[in-house]
């Protein structure tokens, strides 16, 4: 065996770069840093969590098109699309009334329909210029059942989520959700010396494809997808999982398990571990509030990927999971497929990957001028991307070109001892300074006294180190 990965890999960390390598029709698998991201990754025993299909800029790429992917996610995801990005319209917050929750009514489908309009006017894309009345059905189906829309690839790379530190403290700054994306493309369309003609009737296939499979690929539910999670763990990669099987069948285990699980009834003979496992995944769903069909989960990310490419007439070799079938239109049945299966399909050729390493946030306001840049006070802020340097060698320049059409403001360093103890005074404050949000009263002005305290102690350290 010989590792045939192409030698022209794009890996970049600009998503403009990634974006110019892109072919409409290919395969974006992405890894994600949050709980359930991680849980899946967990299982998958892949990098990647989550599959969409690229389906190019609304407009040209250089006039500030903006880039589309169309992926098939739960009812929950698009519920939380619709209430967050409506949110940070300045709409307000959005909770499901009681009612909308516990059964089927004219609550729940007007509790529906706003986030349905909120979809539309706030998160979802339209390439396939349906129309109001068309946009409007597919973003109910979305929010009530689950399913396929398209969304812009700038707005899926930055969600962001805060994190909860050792101690309990949430960190300033929150974290991108998507830490990298890999974009493959089947192996017929990667020659350099493919036809233009031949490509741009492939991308079309694709495309037309796309749209047709997603008003198969319905019915996607989160909390149904969980039954069939011991199906995914049991996979080729895990040799525990047979031990950990046998040990959780012995019969007094499998009784203590139905215990555990809350699954228990008297006199009657435990059903087998894997069964009761299922059981109490399915319970998960509060209230039935993701509204599960009997039938089983609708198609997942992956399936969607797989059947578009089918359709296209562009078969792809990926596995798929034993003896579990996905609930299709009029009584149809599609294999569960991952993500995990489009990462290890031969058929598919990585030809670029967007990545995030450590993130490092700076203030976004307008840097600060020469000119209104005072030499900085104990205590002060540092000013937002002021570069120290020495002017002694009669240097007048305001600003510094440290990056190509990037440009910092120039403000002169410590010129006596006695500024320069003064400059690593408020150098150790501004490292240690922590910005908070609220009133200092109970447990919130106990936490600024510590972090005095540490300042305090930090500026001691900077102290002795001058003298």
């Amino acid at each position: 065996m010989r590792d045939v990965t192409p030698d022209r890999l794009v890996v970049t960390g600009r998503r403009n770069d990634f974006y110019q390598e892109l072919r409409p029709g290919d395969v974006l698998l992405f890894q994600g840093a949050d709980f359930l991201a991680g849980l899946a990754q967990l299982t998958e025993r892949r990098t990647c969590y989550h599959s969409a299909i690229y389906l190019g800029p609304d407009g040209p790429l250089e006039e500030g098109g903006t880039p589309v992917l169309a992926h098939n996610v739960s009812t929950l995801w698009w519920r939380d699309l619709a209430a967050d990005v409506a949110e940070r319209e300045g709409e307000g917050s959005l909770h499901p009334p009681l009612g909308a929750i516990l059964e089927d009514g004219p609550e729940r489908t007007a509790f529906l329909e706003v986030l349905a309009r909120r979809l539309v006017e706030h998160g979802l894309a339209n390439p396939w210029g349906e129309n109001p009345d068309q946009l409007a059905d597919r973003a109910f189906q979305l929010v009530a059942r689950g399913g396929v829309g398209a969304v812009s690839v700038d707005d899926y790379l930055d969600k962001c989520h805060s994190e909860r530190l050792y101690g309990g403290t949430t960190r300033g700054e929150p974290v991108h959700h998507v830490r990298s994306v890999v974009a493959l493309r089947h192996q017929d369309l990667v020659q350099p010396d493919l036809d233009p003609a031949r490509r741009e009737i492939s991308e079309t296939a694709l495309l037309l494809a796309a749209e047709a499979t997603a008003e198969d690929a319905i019915g996607f539910n989160a909390a149904e997808l969980l039954s069939v999670v011991p199906e995914c763990i049991d996979r080729p990669g895990y040799r525990e999982w047979a031990q950990l099987s046998d040990l959780a069948d012995h019969p007094d285990n499998r009784r203590l398990l139905a215990r555990l699980f809350g699954l228990s009834r008297r006199g009657r003979k435990a059903p087998p571990a894997r069964e009761l496992l299922r059981r109490r995944l399915r319970t998960i769903d509060p209230f039935g509030f993701f509204f599960p069909d009997p039938g089983g989960p609708g198609w997942i990310c992956a399936s969607y990927v797989i059947q578009t490419f089918a359709k296209a007439d562009f078969g792809l070799d990926a596995d798929c999971i034993e003896d579990v079938d996905l609930e299709g239109p009029a009584g149809t049945t599609v294999p569960l497929s991952t993500p995990r299966d489009l990462w290890d399909c031969p058929t598919l050729v990585p030809v670029a990957m967007f990545v995030r390493g450590p993130e490092r946030w700076r203030p976004s306001g307008p840097p600060a001028t020469a000119a209104t840049a005072a030499t900085p006070r104990p205590g002060d802020a540092p000013v937002d991307g002021a570069m120290y340097v020495d002017l002694g060698d009669g240097r007048t320049d305001a600003s510094l070109e440290v990056a190509p059409g990037l440009e910092v403001p120039v403000v002169a360093g410590p010129s006596t001892a006695d500024d320069a103890r003064a400059f690593a005074r408020d150098a150790a404050a501004w490292r240690w300074a922590t910005v908070t949000v609220g009133d200092a009263s109970g447990d919130e002005a106990t936490r600024r006294r510590g972090r005095r305290g540490r300042r305090r102690r930090a500026t001691r350290r900077a102290d002795e180190h001058w003298t």
